[in-house]
């Protein structure tokens, strides 16, 4: 791997419907985290949809060049689908990886971490990473600005499943 980060395109794996979806979502709440502009978020989720919803993987479809019928999937993100096909990544979500800190990446790969509910946890409580969660419950949740019991009970859920998955227990 090129010291960039970036794997080089002799030797990238095939890329399923799933993993270029993954991407896309990432992309989507990375740029959604940064506050950037809610239409090109809305289109990375979608894409990430439609890919998943594929019923044939997306190199075969980009073959015949007819990602950009596919519903959600405009010129400009059957381009990204290409270079990801070709490459492994695309410069967007190489920037965003750069931009966003790898504990708020990490944060937003949390099941029921809404990139909104990252912001005002990281501002309101300081949380920049999935370890500072339990101590921003100890803080207590209830005074979060424009956090509702669903979003506290959401919280909450993210906070057991990475202790969970770190094998802590208590």
């Amino acid at each position: 791997m090129p010291v960039s980060g970036t794997p080089r395109a002799d030797r990238v794996e095939p890329m399923d419907n799933a993993r270029i979806a993954e991407i896309f979502l990432q992309i989507g709440d990375m740029m959604d985290y940064q506050e950037e502009n809610a239409f090109k978020i809305r289109s990375y989720w979608k894409a990430a949809e439609t890919l998943l919803a594929l019923r044939e993987p997306a190199s075969a479809v980009a073959g015949r060049g007819e990602l950009a019928t596919l519903p959600g999937i405009g010129e400009i993100i059957a381009d990204k689908i290409g270079q990801i096909l070709a490459t492994g990544t695309v410069p967007l979500y190489e920037r965003l990886r750069e931009q966003v800190p790898p504990g708020v990446q990490r944060l937003l790969r949390l099941p029921g971490l809404t990139p909104r509910l990252v912001r005002i946890l990281e501002r309101e409580r300081g949380v920049h990473a999935p370890e500072d969660l339990m101590r921003a419950i100890a803080q207590g949740l209830e005074g979060l600005p424009n956090v509702n019991a669903n979003d506290r009970a959401q919280i909450l859920r993210a906070a057991l499943n990475y202790r969970r998955q770190a094998g802590e227990s208590e």
